[in-house]
C-alpha cells in the first residue's frame, strides 16, 4: 500500500485528474475530461499530452515498482490505470 499511497501523493502534486473512486490497494484509476469536448465526445489533445507526460513522469519516479500503467480513452475521457507492486 505504501506505494499506492506514494502514487496517490505524487497525482496530487503534479497532474490535474481526478481519482475515479475505484481503487484497491495496489490499483489506482484517474481521469479527465478538461479539454474534452462533450458534445461531440471527443477526448482534448491537451488531456491526451498530460496523460502521456503524467506516465513519463510516473515511470521516472517510480521505476519497477508500477506493475502496469493504461491510458484509455472513451469519449471526451481520457483515464489512467495504475497497478503497483504493492500487495492486493
Amino acid at each position: 500500500m505504501a506505494i499506492t499511497h506514494e502514487v496517490k501523493q505524487f497525482m496530487k502534486k503534479h497532474s490535474y485528474m481526478d481519482l475515479d473512486g475505484y481503487e484497491e490497494p495496489n490499483y489506482l484509476c484517474y481521469a479527465t475530461r478538461e479539454f474534452g469536448d462533450v458534445g461531440e465526445e471527443t477526448a482534448g489533445d491537451e488531456d491526451i499530452k498530460h496523460a502521456i507526460k503524467i506516465i513519463k513522469k510516473i515511470k521516472e519516479e517510480f521505476g519497477d515498482k508500477i506493475e502496469m500503467i493504461y491510458m484509455d480513452e472513451v469519449g471526451e475521457w481520457i483515464s489512467l490505470e495504475i497497478t503497483t507492486t504493492d500487495s492486493k
